[in-house]
C-alpha cells in the first residue's frame, strides 16, 4: 500500500512545519491515513475510503446510524455528527495546505475522493 506514501506525507509536514506552516493534529493523523491506505503505484494516489474510517484515523469510533426509536437517537447522532465535523475540518485544512485536491464530492451512495498531492 502507501508506504512510499508515508515517506512522503512525513516530509511534506516536515517542510509545512519548517515554513512556519504546520499542520494540526487532526490533520497530521488524517494525512497520514491517507497516504498509509492510497496505493504508492498510481500515478496520481487517490483517497476514498468513508467518513467513518476517516473519523477512526482521528481517533474517534463513529457509532452506527440509530433506530429512530432508540431513546439515545439524538445523543448517538450528535456524536456522528461532532465525528463527522472533525473529518471535514481536517480534509478543508489539508486541501489550504496543498496536501490534498478534491477529485469528487461525497453524496449520498458515493463516497468523496481526494488526489494526494502533497505540494507546497
Amino acid at each position: 500500500m502507501g508506504a512510499q506514501l508515508v515517506g512522503a506525507a512525513f516530509a511534506f509536514a516536515a517542510d509545512a512545519h519548517a515554513a512556519g506552516k504546520g499542520l494540526k493534529p487532526n490533520e497530521h493523523a488524517l494525512l497520514m491515513f491517507m497516504a498509509l491506505t492510497a496505493l504508492d503505484t498510481d500515478a496520481s494516489p487517490r483517497y476514498f475510503a468513508a467518513r467513518e474510517q476517516s473519523a477512526f484515523a482521528l481517533g474517534r469510533r463513529v457509532p452506527d446510524e440509530p433506530d429512530p426509536d432508540d431513546p439515545d437517537a439524538e445523543s448517538i447522532e450528535a456524536e456522528r455528527r461532532a465525528a463527522f465535523e472533525r473529518v471535514r475540518a481536517a480534509t478543508q485544512g489539508l486541501v489550504k495546505a496543498g496536501a490534498i485536491k478534491s477529485v469528487r464530492r461525497g453524496r449520498a451512495g458515493q463516497r468523496a475522493m481526494y488526489q494526494l498531492t502533497l505540494s507546497r
